[in-house]
């Protein structure tokens, strides 16, 4: 099925992100020093798995538009859906860029700090 394959896909990629992001997360918050590999993979991993995660929620979105054409009242949420579309892709776009400086950020103080 489809939406089963998809939210596979989601899975996929949202798990690993969020394993790496409170593991980093619950390291900083009580002091401990942090890995420099799990700092490295918490700042690297979404250049693969942001758009494998965008790709399906994507196709979740678009797998939602014959639920709402099946039930007439459910008509007002295809344009709602269409809506998200518009504003998702650059939305995203945006995002991985920020997430990209964000990475140069943090991998380039971590390595200022390896070697002082």
């Amino acid at each position: 099925h489809t939406t089963t394959a998809v939210l596979a896909l989601i899975h996929a990629a949202w798990c690993p992100t969020e394993v790496l992001r409170y593991a980093y997360y619950i390291l900083k918050s009580v002091g401990a020093s942090v890995p420099r590999a799990v700092t490295w993979l918490r700042y690297s991993t979404f250049f693969v798995l942001y758009p494998l995660g965008i790709a399906g929620e994507l196709a979740i979105l678009h797998a939602s538009l014959a639920h709402y054409n099946a039930h007439a009242h459910l008509a007002w949420l295809r344009w709602f859906t269409f809506a998200v579309f518009v504003v998702y892709v650059p939305g995203s776009v945006f995002l991985y860029t920020h997430m990209m400086a964000q990475r140069a950020k943090v991998l380039a103080n971590n390595t200022k700090k390896k070697t002082a």
